[in-house]
Parts: C-alpha cells; sequence; structure tokens
C-alpha cells in the first residue's frame, strides 16, 4: 500500500505518463480537496523553482518526477549507456542519445554548449504548452542542468568545454570536484546560473520574484559543504514528494525507448 488517502483503480504499470501524474496528484488529497503534500521545503531543485515560478502543483510534480527519472531509471542511466557504447553489438543512437543528449555529455566547445543550452530551453518551453508533454518538459529539464554541470574549465567563457561521451566526469568526481554536487566555489556558480535560467523558462504570472531572488541568496550564501547539508538547508529537504514517485512508480507504464527518443530527438547533435 502506498499510505494514499485515495490509490488510483488503475491496474499497475498501466497508465501513460500524464494518466499516472493526474491520478497521483487525485490521490494526495484528502476529502475536502485538499493536497496532503506542503507546496515548500521540497529536496529537489525543480520542485522549488517551479513552485516559485508559479507553476501548479500538479506541473510542480511532473516536472520534479521526470527531471530525476534519466538519474532513477537504469535504461537511461549515462554509465551504462557510456559502456553499452563500447560495445559494437550494444551500440546504437538511442545509447548514444543517452550519453550525449539527455546528460548532455557531448564534448563540444563553448559554443556548442551555448547552442545546447538555447536548444534544450527552447524545447522545454515548447513542451509547456500542452498538459500532455509536461512529462517531455520534465526530461528536459533534467539535461538543462547538465548542460551546466557537465562542463568544465572557466564558466560561461570561451574556455568552457563540456566532458566527453566516453568517459564523461568520472575523473573529476573521483579525484576532484564533483561537478554534480553544488557546494564547491565552481559548481555554486554553474548551479546559481541554472536555477536562474530554469525559473525564467517556468516562470508564470504567479511566479514570485521576491521569493525566487531570496533563496538564491541563500544558496549563494550557504557555507554548507555537502549536498546532504544544502538539502537540508537551502532546500529544505523532507520526505513528502516520495508518495507521489511511489505511486508513479506503482501506476505509470515505464517510459518506452521511442518515448524518449521522440524527446531527445527535439535536441540537434
Amino acid at each position: 500500500m502506498l499510505d494514499l488517502e485515495n490509490e488510483p483503480k488503475a491496474a499497475p504499470n498501466s497508465l501513460n505518463p500524464t494518466e499516472a501524474s493526474k491520478d497521483c496528484i487525485d490521490s494526495l488529497r484528502n476529502r475536502f480537496g485538499t493536497p496532503l503534500f506542503n507546496i515548500v521545503g521540497h529536496g529537489d531543485t525543480t520542485y522549488v523553482i517551479s513552485v516559485l515560478a508559479g507553476q501548479d502543483i500538479a506541473n510542480t510534480n511532473e516536472l520534479t518526477y521526470f527531471s530525476q527519472y534519466p538519474d532513477a531509471n537504469k535504461e537511461l542511466d549515462a554509465i551504462v549507456n557510456a559502456v553499452k557504447n563500447k560495445i559494437p553489438s550494444e551500440s546504437n543512437k538511442f545509447t548514444h542519445d543517452i550519453v550525449t543528449k539527455l546528460h548532455s555529455l557531448h564534448g563540444g566547445d563553448s559554443e556548442k554548449i551555448k547552442q545546447r543550452r538555447i536548444e534544450v530551453e527552447n524545447a522545454i518551453k515548447n513542451n509547456l504548452k500542452k498538459s500532455e508533454d509536461i512529462w517531455k518538459a520534465g526530461l528536459l529539464i533534467h539535461a538543462l542542468g547538465d548542460t551546466y554541470a557537465h562542463t568544465y574549465k572557466k564558466f560561461w567563457t570561451n574556455e568552457e568545454v563540456a566532458y566527453g561521451p566516453t568517459t564523461g566526469h568520472l575523473g573529476d568526481s573521483i579525484f576532484g570536484e564533483d561537478p554534480d554536487s553544488v557546494t564547491s566555489p565552481k559548481t555554486k556558480i554553474k548551479y546559481l546560473a541554472y536555477i536562474e535560467n530554469l525559473f525564467n523558462i517556468l516562470k508564470t504570472e504567479k511566479a514570485n520574484d521576491q521569493k525566487f531572488q531570496e533563496f538564491k541568496e541563500k544558496a549563494k550564501n550557504s557555507k554548507c559543504k555537502n549536498d546532504a547539508c544544502f538539502s537540508y538547508e537551502v532546500l529544505e529537504f523532507d520526505d513528502k514528494m516520495d508518495r507521489y514517485n511511489r505511486c508513479m512508480d506503482k501506476y505509470m507504464t515505464p517510459l518506452s525507448r521511442p518515448q524518449v527518443q521522440e524527446v531527445m530527438d527535439q535536441i540537434k547533435d
């Protein structure tokens, strides 16, 4: 049991992304129609920025779930597919695009990085226009975040280079500053630029610019030395998103390769 007030009636793993999200949101409401979760203080950056940008609770949860999906699903994992790309019988367009597009490990120079950020930004905006495409925007948010995280050398200069598809950022993660962390001086600069971009992409008429600036200052001035501290003190992490995640995991049919490929095809090589 998911400990939900109104558990979906559908069979497990039978709903498409939009259907599953709607049913899971509905299941998290009490009999008065009030969400059983708090809309602030969740540990995921996508969730926090989406709320501050004025997205409704349904979009916020769906965007958050799918922005995490590439790291939560082994078939979409960057390392798994990088290994497959070294094996001729396992390598194909899908495995290549997972690494170079979904995880933004394309190895390009500063111009390629800038171009990729703009392409992904525009793709997210296009998918936000229709409720049935929100999940696609979520996947693309993952790719956008990685266009910031998965680079090295001086950020936002002609020196900046994207990590490549063969070994990615493995060396730096083990022996240097982990680019997927947000607490080192180098990565925090990129994180602040990323959340500014994401806020502007997701921004609605209900956006709270003042609260966003306060959040950005809080992130900038954080003394945290690790991501666990950052989640607790800055993102004010709690586990209320977990119930939605468990519901989606149970009732949604896992994304198929064609579904993911269609999203990745919105990003140019």
